[in-house]
């Protein structure tokens, strides 16, 4: 058996949704601005920016998805303003990512496929009006929640499994990767079916919570519900093949953050 002590950081969350209170502003999608970071961090004490940067962004994903399906409702009402108009002063008195509400402009006269073609493909948009005010988004970085490069964030997660896959073996932990498990099951069953960062081989114990997996979060675990409906929906696989597991995140996570009695939730920072 082996045994880890983990110093947790969490934060009240009552000081998170005080943060979420200054950072999710109606209609403002793009960066936060160091003059906002600077007035929270006066206001709440010691959180860093990423912090703050993770915990808007999960709880504006929030709003997003509850609020998509009032858009869809809308698109056609927003696109007979937007001859009058621009897709940022319609996000900002309707409260609605612009690029969101450009990709339901697309929507009114392409197809799904068509229009997931021509997002990735500016230039080839038909309506100069539109295609001009998609560019502006994106070159002004309006929408960050669109606009995001997947591609570094994906090599910032990358980073962050192997600081904890170089944690775990200091501490003499064995353990299975997530891609070692991806290969074997893709050749047993012809694709990946059950791949948790790292599968325990042997006995683990977390601040005396029993662990068989662990996953890794390379974001803050805020108790907004997209965090805690993504993390439910991937780890009871795990724990209805494995047993109890952990879920760890780099920049801290909620007081009281619950996911289920056999997900234990720590951190462990980034370096």
């Amino acid at each position: 058996m082996v045994n880890i002590n983990i110093k947790l950081k969490s934060i009240p969350i009552d000081i998170e949704r005080r943060i979420v209170d200054m950072a999710v502003k109606p209609g403002l999608y793009g960066e936060l601005g160091e003059e906002i970071r600077s007035r929270i961090k006066n206001t709440v004490g010691n959180v860093s920016n990423e912090q703050i940067d993770s915990i808007r962004a999960s709880y504006t994903q929030d709003k997003i998805i509850f609020r998509h399906s009032k858009l869809k409702i809308l698109a056609k009402e927003l696109y007979n303003l937007f001859k009058k108009t621009s897709i940022v002063e319609l996000s900002r008195k309707h409260d609605f990512p612009p690029m969101a509400i450009a990709r339901q402009f697309l929507l009114l006269k392409h197809g799904k496929s068509q229009v997931k073609l021509l997002l990735k493909n500016i230039n080839k948009i038909p309506d100069e009006k539109l295609r001009n005010e998609i560019k502006f988004i994106e070159d002004n970085k309006l929408d960050i929640y669109v606009t995001t490069n997947q591609d570094v964030s994906q090599e910032y997660a990358a980073l962050y499994e192997k600081r904890l896959g170089d944690f775990l073996t200091e501490h003499g932990v064995k353990f299975r990767t997530q891609e070692e498990l991806s290969e074997e099951q893709s050749s047993e069953h012809g694709r990946p079916i059950n791949t948790p960062d790292f599968l325990i081989q042997g006995n683990l114990s977390i601040n005396g919570r029993e662990v068989h997996w662990i996953d890794a979060k390379n974001f803050y675990g805020s108790n907004s519900w997209k965090v805690k409906h993504s993390i439910k929906k991937q780890t009871q696989k795990y724990i209805d093949e494995w047993g109890s597991g952990a879920v760890i995140f780099s920049l801290g996570f909620a007081e009281g953050l619950y996911i289920s009695d056999n997900v234990h939730i720590f951190s462990i920072d980034r370096n």
